[in-house]
């Protein structure tokens, strides 16, 4: 009886040992930063990060150039010409997990054991007008050239047909202005939604943690490298 209990034992602290050494690398990757020189400041532009429990969302400003950027999307449904719009969202995730429900409550535990081993990425645009208060929205400013390639980095992540059109989901969304759209690459534990976040920041030349796959990870590297 006792050898039977080993292996279940054995497996349990294997699991704790992994999930350890991920949350551990997690922080360290968080420290230690990638694009260390101070760029030149011609300007800058405010894009605001929006953290859950699991999960970063960035909101870029409805100015012209957003609009003309994320113009693409419109046919889509999303409202890119629309003077009450003041903030678009993006958000990059697991398909079979973030298209799942509105709220976690509603999550299967088989959409969670698919994000962790592999599945495939959507991006998740919405429309917003003016924001509530929120204490999880972090204020981080860029010059223009960093946002300019923020733009860039953000629209090459679609995935799109031979004619250059962004791929939709057969999705309805979870309110009356947002779509999912196939993006490129896979979501895993190694490759979350925070990762590539900050791999957005990154391309874009902002100071930021190497490796961010959790919030709390995530929001340590914008403490501690934007303070912010």
């Amino acid at each position: 009886m006792l050898k039977l209990l080993r292996f279940p034992l054995l497996g349990t602290r294997l699991a704790l040992k992994i999930v350890f050494l991920w949350l551990f690398f997690g922080m360290l990757g968080g420290l230690i930063p990638a694009n260390t020189a101070t760029p030149y400041a011609t300007g800058t532009t405010d894009v605001l990060l929006v953290g859950g429990k699991i999960h970063y969302d960035i909101l870029l400003p409805a100015d012209p150039q957003t609009r003309r950027t994320l113009r693409f999307t419109q046919p889509a449904g999303i409202p890119t010409d629309h003077p009450g719009v003041e903030w678009f969202l993006i958000g990059w995730g697991a398909e079979q997990f973030y298209t799942s429900a509105g709220t976690y409550a509603d999550v299967k535990a088989g959409d969670v054991l698919r994000a962790i081993t592999g599945d495939n990425a959507v991006l998740r645009v919405d429309a917003l007008g003016e924001l509530h208060e929120n204490a999880a929205i972090r204020r981080l400013s860029l010059t223009h050239v960093q946002y300019n390639s923020l733009l860039a980095s953000i629209s090459n992540s679609f995935s799109r047909d031979t004619f250059g059109k962004a791929q939709v989901l057969d999705h309805p969304g979870f309110t009356q202005s947002d779509r999912f759209f196939h993006a490129k690459g896979h979501f895993s534990a190694l490759r979350t939604c925070n990762v590539w976040l900050g791999d957005q920041l990154r391309n874009a030349g902002v100071r930021f943690g190497v490796w961010t796959p959790t919030t709390w990870s995530f929001g340590l590297s914008l403490k501690e490298h934007q303070g912010v």
